[in-house]
């Protein structure tokens, strides 16, 4: 080998290497994202059509130096056998016109020392032959059973040709497809073509050339309507090339043409390529079956998730409507709050001792307390709201048990559900993956999560109020001036009522002069009451502000989330596994566009043709 051969030989060689790591990468994502979603309909599919490819594409990725694996495919009389005679220089396998099928057990036909590792000859029940010849010194050929002339066994039948040849075809790296005048349009072989070209670059041949016209143009055209691309077809004669290996003559112009392809697309490192080719077109494949799965998915998918959003956008509405109302509703019970905190913050003063005198009194003559109602109520009175087990303590039987709990009417709830439900059906989103409308209530079902966060993020808010109220009651300055106000108040009713006694009655005799006690008295509670009325507005200063400002968080708290994350999770996991897909083809184009092209092979064009699952 000269310099230059040499260089371009490595030259040949460079790109091999990364892109056998990026292919290996790329099988290995997308066997992890084919399993990634168990219970999608859709995803099952594409995962049971990636596990049947696995076995080529871990070989692929193998890459293993054995020979490529030629099956010769074609129907019943068209000179498969003949022809893989004249490949192997002499008589390997029977054939004739006398008896058909003419095969019935394969053959297996390799050079002297070609290792046969990887090939399943017991699996496939295969006969073994030996040949020294040159034009098969780099492969293997299989003369595979017809397809055309026995069925599929049934029961426990012998198997039939259809299954001999099922059997076989997964283990062929190319496939030899052998045809005449009278069988190119055979639906039988194009079936057995159809479920196992996809991956497998291809050569096509007519034989019988001494004896039938020329038909590879009209059998091109048939191809390329079943979806293949065939550069080019050979036309030989099998017996004429069977006679002149025979008596030692040149091959014809079709058969030297023939050998000098297979030498030149399938020995050497091609075999490496076509090895590694064949696996990134079957990665091409399976992502083009899965984009005819998932695209008209990808809308209602989409739609799915949006309306996810939008809906506990809505039900977050209804929510801080709810809770907006019932905070409104409770202003007695925030009041009561802030004056049990001046009672608590204020001691040691004539003020706050009248504070709690005034609370004494008012409780003699309070009603029983009854039980607290709704979320605020019952967060202000300390109790747990919980899930109620039915309607609440007011009777009110068409209250659901969110609206009890939390003012979130049920029927919200529902109607947001339904939506769902009906949106996520079109996007094959069915449970279990998804629950029904109508949530059932439980200890540690959505609802009760909702009544959990909802009770968690306002009594937080309360506690934040409370401090904020109780740092206001405690201000030292404003305490001393309520003390003072209320104590000067005081000595002018104890200085009255002592010049009233000692003065007035004692000094001057005047009997009626006790009276203004009484008046000093009622003058002192009424000054006491306004005072009390002046610190608890003053508490309550810029109360609604602050409820408001509890209102507005509320929509940033993503509470109602429970009541919809099944489909949420289930709408975004299909969103995110269908974009996932686009990432794959992305670099499946990448990696298939730096692939070398075998100029005389056939191909199955991506996405033309369904295989059966189980396919190999």
């Amino acid at each position: 080998m000269t310099a230059d051969a040499m260089c371009n030989d490595r030259r040949g060689d460079e790109p091999l290497a990364p892109a056998a790591d990026q292919f290996a990468g790329l099988v290995e994502d997308l066997t992890n994202w084919a399993g990634s979603m168990p219970g999608w309909a859709p995803a099952d599919e594409i995962a049971r059509r990636v596990g049947a490819a696995t076995p080529r594409l871990t070989a692929a990725v193998a890459a293993v130096s054995r020979p490529l694996v030629v099956g010769v495919i074609g129907g019943t009389g068209t000179g498969k056998s003949t022809l893989v005679n004249a490949l192997a220089g002499r008589d390997v396998t029977l054939a004739g016109d006398l008896m058909r099928p003419t095969t019935l057990r394969p053959v297996v036909v390799a050079a002297e020392e070609a290792s046969l590792e990887g090939v399943p000859l017991e699996a496939i029940d295969a006969e073994v032959v030996r040949t020294p010849s040159e034009a098969l010194a780099e492969i293997v050929l299989i003369d595979c059973p017809d397809p055309d002339t026995q069925g599929r066994a049934g029961g426990d039948a012998a198997p039939g040709n259809r299954d001999r040849l099922e059997r076989i075809l997964p283990v062929c790296d190319v496939l030899l497809v052998v045809s005449t005048a009278q069988k190119y349009r055979s639906f039988s072989v194009a079936e057995e073509l159809a479920l196992f070209a996809p991956g497998r670059p291809m050569l096509f041949v007519q034989t019988h050339a001494s004896r039938d016209a020329d038909i590879r143009d009209d059998w091109a055209a048939e191809l390329a309507r079943q979806g293949y691309a065939v550069p080019n077809i050979f036309r030989i004669d099998g017996v004429e090339a069977c006679r002149r290996g025979r008596e030692g003559l040149p091959p014809s112009e079709g058969f030297a043409e023939l050998t000098a392809a297979i030498r030149r697309e399938l020995a050497g490192r091609a075999a490496a390529r076509i090895r590694r080719g064949s696996g990134v077109e079957l990665v091409g494949w399976l992502l083009e079956q899965a984009a005819g799965r998932l695209e008209p998915l990808e809308q209602p998918t989409a739609a799915c998730a949006e309306a996810v959003s939008r809906e506990t956008t809505r039900l977050e509405a209804v929510l801080a409507e709810a809770v907006t109302d019932e905070l409104g509703r409770a202003r007695p019970a925030w009041r009561r709050l802030v004056v049990d905190e001046l009672e608590e913050q204020w001691e040691g003063g004539p003020f706050a001792a009248f504070l709690r005198g005034v609370s004494m009194v008012a409780g003699w003559f309070r009603r029983m307390p009854r039980s607290a109602t709704g979320l605020v109520g019952r967060v202000l009175a300390g109790e747990s709201p919980g899930i109620p087990a039915a309607a609440d303590s007011r009777g009110d039987a068409e209250r659901g048990r969110l609206d009890a709990a939390i003012g979130l009417d049920d029927a919200e709830v529902e109607q947001s559900r339904s939506i769902l439900v009906g949106l996520a059906a079109r996007a094959e989103i069915v449970p279990p993956r998804v629950g029904r409308a109508r949530l059932e209530a439980s200890a540690d079902g959505p609802v009760a999560a909702v009544v959990g966060r909802t009770q968690a993020w306002l009594t937080a808010g309360i506690r934040r109020l409370a401090a904020r109220r109780r740092d206001r009651t405690a201000h030292r300055g404003v305490r001393l001036l309520f003390e003072l106000l209320f104590g000067m108040m005081l000595a002018a009713v104890v200085l009255r009522a002592g010049l009233d006694f000692f003065y007035g009655r004692l000094w001057q005799g005047n009997d009626s002069a006790g009276g203004l006690l009484t008046e000093a008295a009622i003058w002192l509670l009424l000054w006491g009451l306004a005072l009390r009325w002046a610190a608890v507005a003053w508490a309550c200063r810029g109360l609604e502000a602050d409820i408001a400002t509890v209102s507005d968080s509320l929509r940033s708290e993503d509470l109602v989330a429970p009541l919809l994350d099944d489909f949420r999770t289930a709408a975004d996991a299909s969103v995110a596994f269908i974009a996932r897909r686009d990432e794959l083809t992305t670099r499946w184009r990448e990696l298939a566009g730096g692939e070398p092209a075998e100029e005389g092979l056939g191909r199955l064009r991506v996405g033309q043709a369904q295989v059966a699952s189980g396919s190999g």
